[in-house]
């Protein structure tokens, strides 16, 4: 959020994937999904990994953004992190369908250019030749030998919409808990959206049924208590009986 007042506020890495996983029992019991959800929490967990990427965190300031077409961008990032760990044989925390479900989780799951994208960034690997073998073997069927139906893909397609619901709901929570302690505190005048399905169409678009298993009022997210001390800002939250606590920096970091 950028104020007047308090300048430009970050939320830590941290605090954005605590707060998915804070919400990540509720919306899965509310969910249209028949998913497993220690399968899905280890996806939630892992799935900006590619944030803390150091080039990436130095793309993200303002003076070097730049062309921003040529970036990785950080979903493909932690796919290609668990992809090379894969090629190298290191134990990993999720399987193939959740890195799919990771790469696909803002937009498509696999297409051309994404693809693109996944090997432009694997070919600047020491490791190249395993990680990439490893990759064909994911994204290049033998429709030969029984390969016309990516079964793996189609079962990852269902926690990809798990993903994007916890990821989109989680970023309203902690957008609107911030704009709410800033309206308190007279730093911010502009209107709060009265849920999360009200913002949406108001900036033209809408959420499917499948990616938001329920519309969240603002009027749930209470702010329960804060902390502002030496440009850190922690404010602790009530949502629907579940505890979190969110943290903001005034510059960035993770």
């Amino acid at each position: 959020m950028k104020s007047g007042e308090t300048g430009i506020w970050y939320e830590t890495y941290r605090s954005h994937v605590n707060c998915c996983l804070s919400i990540t029992p509720l919306i899965h019991r509310d969910s249209y999904w028949h998913l497993d959800l220690d399968k899905l929490t280890s996806i939630v967990e892992c799935h900006d990994a590619g944030k803390l990427d150091p080039e990436f965190k130095n793309r993200l300031k303002p003076k070097n953004r730049g062309d921003i077409d040529n970036w990785a961008r950080h979903e493909v990032l932690s796919f290609c992190a668990w992809l090379e760990d894969e090629a190298g044989g290191t134990p990993t925390k999720i399987d193939k369908i959740g890195a799919l479900a990771i790469l696909g989780h803002h937009k498509t799951a696999i297409d051309d250019r994404k693809a693109e994208e996944v090997e432009r960034y694997i070919s600047q690997m020491p490791n190249y030749l395993e990680v990439y073998n490893k990759w064909l073997s994911i994204y290049d069927r033998d429709i030969r030998d029984g390969g016309m139906v990516d079964h793996t893909l189609l079962e990852s397609m269902k926690y990809v919409d798990a993903l994007r619901a916890i990821d989109s709901t989680a970023s309203f929570i902690e957008k609107t808990a911030l704009y709410k302690y800033a309206s308190d505190k007279g730093w911010y005048d502009g209107k709060i959206p009265k849920s999360m399905v009200q913002e949406a169409e108001g900036m033209g678009f809408y959420y499917a049924k499948e990616l938001v298993p329920y519309d969240l009022p603002t009027d749930q997210i209470e702010i329960i208590d804060e902390h502002l001390l030496d440009g850190v800002l922690m404010i602790d939250i009530n949502l629907l009986g579940a505890e979190i606590t969110l943290e903001y920096h005034q510059e960035m970091r993770s």
